[in-house]
């Protein structure tokens, strides 16, 4: 297999960290592509890496202009549209939320029954035991 461009370098699609290295053979033309990331799914078009990208962004508290002067410096060849990383980022923004809420309602309903469990609740209400504000219960 060589490179598919004529002058002997191989011909690569930027997808922002991903790309796709396009070679032929010199034997029977037959050409191949290899993807550096894998897609999120057949017909979606965008990158695994370059969400995981969008999610460390966001973990870090990174703007992308920063991470963009970071790859540069590194000599990582980086081409992502802002536009592009402001959708992933609003999809990724919206995957933690929803994961946080299923995260909340989770330890609420565990807490409820817990406190059920401890029978510290009593006719639908949490019995709360300050000093002196209720008495305990079977009182």
């Amino acid at each position: 297999m060589l490179p598919a461009s004529q002058d002997g370098q191989p011909k690569i699609e930027h997808h922002g960290l991903a790309s796709d290295i396009h070679l032929t053979c010199t034997v029977c033309s037959a050409s191949v592509v290899i993807p550096t990331s894998r897609k999120v799914s057949p017909q979606n078009k965008t990158h695994e890496v370059n969400i995981l990208q969008a999610l460390g962004e966001q973990n870090a508290g990174l703007a992308p202009a920063k991470v963009e002067k970071f790859l540069t410096t590194l000599g990582v060849n980086y081409t992502l549209y802002r536009s592009t990383i402001s959708n992933l980022h609003k999809a990724v923004g919206k995957e933690i939320v929803a994961m946080a809420k299923e995260s909340c309602a989770n330890a609420v309903t565990m807490e409820a029954l817990a406190t059920k469990e401890n029978g510290d609740f009593r006719d639908g209400v949490v019995q709360l035991h300050a000093a002196g504000a209720l008495p305990p219960p079977g009182d």
